[in-house]
């Protein structure tokens, strides 16, 4: 309980977010259970602090996209709109291959968007769609 206690306090002085807590809690909840110790966690449980179950996220705006894009380095602007037209985040850029992006046209053979496979090969693999400005 005096662990519990030490983690609130830190919690309290804002030196880590409440979100990190449970992790500590689970990792001596596992040491107890692999060594055989018997503890009431539904009491211990209840002295941790309520979680947030969304993020802190928000979309950009339109001021704060143009901004971006008016960077003088011709790198950001197609980072910019393929992550604010398809809605990835920064990690699937590690698993983005150029494979992963397939136009799609109309009859008159325009572009009119293009499918992106976000991480690709992986379990958690899904597809988005993206501007053609983006694909472009």
């Amino acid at each position: 309980m005096r662990f519990f206690s030490f983690q609130l306090q830190r919690v309290a002085h804002k030196e880590i977010p409440k979100n990190t807590v449970p992790n500590y809690y689970k990792a001596i909840k596992l040491f107890c259970e692999m060594n055989d110790l018997l503890l009431n966690y539904k009491k211990k449980s209840r002295v941790l602090p309520k979680r947030r179950n969304a993020a802190n996220d928000r979309t950009p705006t339109l001021e704060e996209i143009r901004r971006l894009i008016e960077y003088p380095d011709r790198r950001i602007k197609p980072i910019v709109y393929t992550m604010v037209s398809s809605g990835i985040r920064i990690g699937a850029w590690d698993y983005l291959l150029w494979k992963h992006v397939s136009p799609i046209s109309n009859d008159e053979g325009e572009i009119i968007a293009a499918k992106i496979t976000v991480y690709g090969g992986d379990a958690e693999e899904y597809y988005s769609f993206i501007t053609p400005e983006a694909y472009n």
